[in-house]
């Protein structure tokens, strides 16, 4: 979903709230499973848009103990502030210290539209969880146990052992 500025600055709206629903969104790092839904205020000041709301979708993930396939309610908010690329390079320019030391984040417009749909695909992968689990009762996966071993190979077992029986 693409915002035309062109068109809100021509309309001489300032500020814009935006409730919709996304698609899914194909992505290499997760499989979204229902619509993204979300609120997004847009404020636009001069040559700089400030974007704040929230998201909440369902996505499908792997889970890192069972290796199954489950559900994962996700809701995060957004954030983000695009400046145009003239006055990005006057910034750092003229403020170059401070504009490295303040943390700050910029995102260059494109051709006047920002693309909300990559924002909101950057905030979901920020919200996934690092190592996912379908339940806190999950007990991974079966006969784990077989595969377990002492960290020893056995073909020096035997050495070890004489070892031990000398040491005593």
């Amino acid at each position: 979903m693409k915002i035309d500025l062109k068109k809100l600055k021509e309309e001489n709206k300032s500020h814009v709230v935006i409730n919709d629903s996304l698609p899914i969104l194909d992505s290499e790092e997760f499989k979204i499973s229902k619509p993204i839904d979300f609120n997004v205020n847009l404020t636009l000041i001069d040559d700089e848009v400030f974007i704040k709301g929230n998201f909440n979708t369902e996505v499908k993930l792997e889970c890192g103990k069972c290796l199954n396939k489950f559900h994962y309610y996700l809701e995060g908010e957004l954030e983000g502030h695009f400046i145009d690329k003239a006055k990005i390079k006057k910034i750092i320019n003229e403020l170059e210290d401070e504009y490295e030391n303040s943390g700050e984040i910029f995102e260059e417009l494109k051709d006047d539209e920002i693309d909300l749909a990559n924002l909101i695909r950057e905030h979901i992968i920020l919200e996934l969880p690092s190592y996912p689990i379908c339940s806190n009762n999950c007990q991974g996966v079966e006969n784990f146990d077989n595969y377990l071993d002492d960290g020893v190979d056995p073909r020096w077992q035997q050495l070890i052992d004489i070892t031990n029986k000398k040491n005593k």
